[in-house]
């Protein structure tokens, strides 16, 4: 059976319309490595970003880094194996 999924909440602020129209890109694995580094350059190239890992910790600090450069970031804490 497949996962079904769902569009996260953005947590602390309201979403601003202008942001909402730039491209948005699904990352997995964005605490570290790959997925860190693609997210870090789109958001530094204008991109809106839904972020996923394992490690909420991580996940959180990745979104702050993404954020300083614009990037409005939703996260969802789950493990793709599942």
């Amino acid at each position: 059976m497949g996962r079904v999924f769902h569009v996260p909440r953005q947590q602390g602020r309201p979403i601003q319309t202008q942001r909402m129209n730039r491209p948005w890109a699904l990352i997995s694995g964005a605490t570290s490595g790959f997925g860190a580094a693609t997210a870090e350059l789109l958001a530094q190239k204008g991109w809106n970003l839904l972020l996923t890992g394992r490690r909420s910790e991580r996940l959180a600090v990745q979104a702050e880094t993404c954020e300083a450069h614009g990037a409005t970031v939703w996260l969802e804490s789950w493990d793709m194996r599942d």
